[in-house]
């Protein structure tokens, strides 16, 4: 069978973003907010639908126009 090291796939994840609070020992999550209409377009855009081309971007399906997604803080 195989003698070298086992070799994993990873998964690429949308992940949400955790940021040191002023106050000490506190974090706050951030979770990306992608917009509902496509600012060129007027597409209604769907988190499913999106190619994500950065942390904080997204291109629209439709026009392929690049919007700013927003962080969102989670208490």
């Amino acid at each position: 069978m195989g003698c070298g090291p086992k070799l994993s796939k990873k998964k690429k994840k949308r992940r949400s973003m955790r940021v040191s609070d002023k106050t000490p020992g506190t974090t706050t999550l951030l979770i990306p907010r992608v917009p509902e209409k496509c600012s060129n377009c007027g597409a209604a855009i769907s988190g499913s639908d999106v190619k994500w081309t950065g942390p904080t971007s997204i291109m629209c399906p439709y026009c392929d126009t690049i919007l700013h997604v927003e962080m969102e803080k989670v208490s």
